[in-house]
């Protein structure tokens, strides 16, 4: 995230504080009230540039931790972004252990998106990245990929063409589907069709899931998970914001298309609600296969104690 933020303050190191704090502020009021579609208030460079700020470190983060549900393998995978806007997933893809990178080919349709875009990344990563201007609808399905993924894209979508859209990742994934979405009960509720549809095709459930089923999908609750990270300095100035970090909220469906290993153990289950910390003991909150499953570790559960001290919301237990 260092080398994000390093960039990122390379690229504004001429830019007044004072009019990317406005420019914050008419893309954040157009971005919160329009269900996610701030990218219509991208008319000009310095709009590019100050969504950079607003959410690619966020964005960047919950892209690391949803591609870390990708099993281990030796093999080098290629990705298609659709909809990469100034390039978070190609920062998130070049700190990633669990799986090597071949080749990263970002869809955009911005111009304005793409010229902060090449400015961040312009300085080598570990694999050839290209990033194409076409609209994501459009963009022609010859454009074959191992991992095809989509980060808070398929929300600005009209539903209309929202399964035209899944079926267009379908072909063009050659083994992985990734869908990252805002964790509101709105968009948790479309994953679940997202998933349905998928598992309909002969898709194979990654993550978070452990059943076609989800057990949470008929309560008042809903699967989301969260990120902490923390703010750069300039990104503060600019949100007006005392706290040194924020918290992203979303959801996401990892689907592949071969027979895939589940991540974690099928016995274990995921955290889904940040560890409630008290005095000599923890609560946790998980979700497992067979439902909702709330649990209180204390010092005397010893070496399970410990291990569920590090715990964060996403992990496997």
């Amino acid at each position: 995230m260092d080398i994000l933020y390093e960039r990122l303050e390379e690229v504004a190191k001429n830019q007044k504080i004072g009019k990317l704090r406005l420019n914050f502020e008419n893309l954040h009021n157009g971005y919160t009230e329009n269900i996610g579609d701030g990218s219509k208030y991208i008319k000009s460079t310095d709009d590019a540039v100050c969504y950079a700020f607003y959410r690619m470190p966020s964005t960047t983060a919950v892209i690391k931790k949803c591609l870390s549900y990708i099993p281990e393998n030796d093999t080098p995978y290629s990705i298609l972004d659709l909809g990469s806007g100034t390039g978070a997933s190609v920062f998130a893809a070049s700190s990633q252990e669990n799986i090597n990178i071949s080749k990263m080919t970002c869809v955009e349709n911005s111009s304005y998106m793409i010229e902060v875009f090449n400015k961040l990344t312009e300085e080598d990563f570990p694999f050839p990245v290209e990033v194409i201007k076409e609209n994501i609808l459009s963009v022609s399905q010859n454009h074959i990929a191992d991992i095809v993924m989509a980060s808070f894209a398929i929300n600005e979508l009209n539903k209309k063409d929202r399964l035209a859209f899944l079926d267009k990742m379908w072909q063009m994934s050659s083994k992985y589907i990734l869908i990252i979405e805002p964790g509101t009960p709105a968009a948790y509720k479309e994953m679940m069709g997202y998933k349905k549809h998928f598992i309909e095709k002969g898709g194979v459930v990654v993550a978070p899931c452990k059943c076609n089923n989800c057990p949470i999908e008929n309560t008042s609750d809903w699967c989301h998970f969260q990120v902490r990270l923390n703010r750069s300095s300039i990104e503060s100035k600019i949100k007006q914001s005392s706290r040194n970090f924020e918290d992203e909220k979303f959801t996401f469906l990892l689907i592949s298309k071969e027979n895939a290993i589940q991540s974690g153990n099928l016995n274990e289950g995921i955290l889904i609600r940040r560890p409630v910390i008290n005095k000599g003991n923890i609560s946790l909150v998980f979700c497992k296969k067979e439902g909702i499953e709330r649990k209180i570790y204390s010092k005397k559960d010893g070496e399970t104690y410990k291990k569920a001290k590090k715990l964060d919301v996403g992990d496997y237990f």
